[in-house]
């Protein structure tokens, strides 16, 4: 379980560039490109968290990947299911971190 770059940091990132690069029209771009990219992470986190939940037979290490893939702060709806998820890692010190991390996720 690894954790994503900070969003924060990569929006400041993109911002400077469209304000550098796209002068005038960097806020209208910039929403457009935040709302593209939280509906995509919303469908790649809807489809992660179906495919798990339908999976009866799943390794550790691929819960984990899985489960590492999707930011649930940006989709909190989507915790009560990742937590459920969570409990079918086999190793208790692995399960108990994940779930602290996916928790931690949704603390504002």
């Amino acid at each position: 379980f690894s954790p994503r770059p900070d969003r924060s940091e990569v929006e400041s990132g993109v911002r400077r560039w469209l304000e550098t690069h796209l002068p005038g029209e960097a806020d209208e771009v910039f929403a457009k490109a935040l709302e593209v990219t939280l509906e995509r992470e919303r469908f790649q986190a809807e489809n992660r968290i179906r495919s798990m939940t339908q999976q009866e037979v799943v390794r550790d290490a691929d819960l984990l990947r899985e489960l590492g893939q999707v930011e649930f702060g940006a989709f909190p709806e989507f915790l009560p299911q990742a937590l459920e998820i969570a409990q079918r890692i086999k190793d208790p010190t692995q399960r108990g971190e994940v779930i602290r991390q996916l928790e931690a996720q949704t603390q504002p």
